[in-house]
């Protein structure tokens, strides 16, 4: 292989591990953005319902359940809500 050739090969190489680099931190910064739009969605959501603490304070389950719905349907990219009580543990 002509030297030509080995600085083309080494151009094109170059070229395609910097496209790769681009792509993936275009697609980390779209994930990173949708997903703090995605948070602050829910906390607008989780602010929106004052009667969530009492539930999650007195662990009524269809009240749970109730905001784990309005939870799900932000986005179809949600598929699980988990509760946890103010100590941590699980709500079911």
């Amino acid at each position: 292989m002509s030297i030509a050739g080995r600085l083309n090969a080494l151009l094109m190489t170059s070229a395609f591990v910097l496209i790769l680099l681009l792509c993936v931190a275009i697609t980390q910064r779209e994930y990173a953005s949708n997903r703090d739009a995605l948070l602050l969605q829910a906390s607008a959501v989780a602010a929106g319902k004052p009667e969530l603490a009492v539930a999650i304070h007195f662990r009524t389950a269809p009240q749970l359940a109730v905001a784990a719905e309005d939870f799900l349907a932000l986005s179809p990219a949600v598929k699980r809500v988990r509760m946890f009580s103010n100590i941590g543990d699980e709500l079911h």
